[in-house]
């Protein structure tokens, strides 16, 4: 099986995967990159998770990058991710079914 590159979009619950990621608890998994608005979230990313995971400010620049082939986003405010990336949402996208529409889908 070959090894599925991942990035973790948002640092709050999000570190907490990156940190299984990048020690190795998820078989087949290699985190590549790492995501976060917070400009401080870099230096406590290269502490934490070393110096080869790229950091991205914005989400959007990540998922065009094919640094990686699944993100875990923190919210459905990427509704539309790059087509050949997979993307998995932590987080409801909305309160009801109703609201939701269906499932999101690459453009």
């Amino acid at each position: 099986m070959s090894t599925v590159r991942i990035g973790v979009i948002g640092l709050g619950m999000g570190l907490n995967h990156a940190k299984s990621l990048a020690g190795g608890k998820v078989p087949n998994a290699e985190l590549t990159a790492v995501c976060s608005m917070d400009p401080g979230h870099r230096k406590l990313t290269a502490e934490i998770l070393g110096d080869k995971v790229a950091f991205f400010e914005k989400a959007e620049p990540l998922m065009e990058s094919r640094l990686c082939r699944r993100n875990y986003c923190r919210n459905s405010s990427l509704s539309s991710p790059t087509p050949g990336c997979q993307s998995f949402c932590t987080r409801p996208s909305c309160i009801d079914r109703e609201a939701g529409g269906g499932p999101i889908r690459s453009r």
